[in-house]
């Protein structure tokens, strides 16, 4: 299961909330690239893959490659548009970053800033609440800072700017491509409860 129980009561440096529907051809490149990523730079971190009733074999293949991500957590049967929701509820990390599984090969272009975008996004979570990107959020959870919204990610960068928190921007320029699809926003209540917790 996880990897160590300190981990259970002191958090992760980093949880990420991996949403999936459908995917059983992307989600065992996508979920290899991401944790080897992850444990090269040396961090404690947990993957929630969220599988929001998917009706190919994208459980089938995270039940064979399970026993190669001890990291990795497999959230099953959530309604579509509720995996950002579930995943944010369970996960324990200090940072918590939210995408769905056709959106991780963005993180591994490179970023305008120079580098590749996942590092870039872990260089800024010390100078900024909020994180974001072309097709993801990194959070810093801190206490009462309220909801941030709508669910694009320049409606992102305003609500959290107007929330007197500080934003930086990886990659490319602003879009309005949501995260991490159509109906993942459906429930949308994540980055509140996020926020709220600390």
């Amino acid at each position: 299961m996880k990897a160590a129980s300190a981990q259970a009561t002191s958090g992760y440096d980093l949880s990420v909330v991996l949403v999936a529907r459908d995917a059983e051809e992307q989600v065992g490149r996508a979920l290899r690239r991401l944790v080897t990523h992850l444990r090269a730079l040396g961090l404690s971190f947990e993957v929630l893959v969220v599988d929001e009733e998917s009706s190919d074999n994208t459980l089938a293949v995270l039940s064979l490659i399970r026993p190669q991500f001890q990291e990795m957590e497999v959230i099953p049967g959530v309604p579509p548009g509720r995996g950002l929701v579930r995943g944010a509820e369970l996960c324990r990390g200090r940072q918590v970053l939210l995408l769905g599984v056709e959106a991780v090969p963005d993180l591994f272009q490179q970023a305008v800033e120079g580098g590749l975008v996942i590092d870039r996004i872990w260089q800024l979570r010390s100078e900024a609440d909020v994180v974001t990107g072309p097709a993801f959020v990194l959070f810093r959870r801190a206490r009462g800072l309220g909801l941030i919204g709508p669910p694009t990610i320049p409606g992102i960068r305003r609500r959290a700017r107007a929330c007197r928190l500080k934003v930086a921007e990886v990659g490319a320029a602003p879009t309005r491509r949501r995260l991490p699809g159509p109906s993942a926003w459906a429930g949308w209540r994540p980055l509140q409860w996020l926020l709220a917790r600390g």
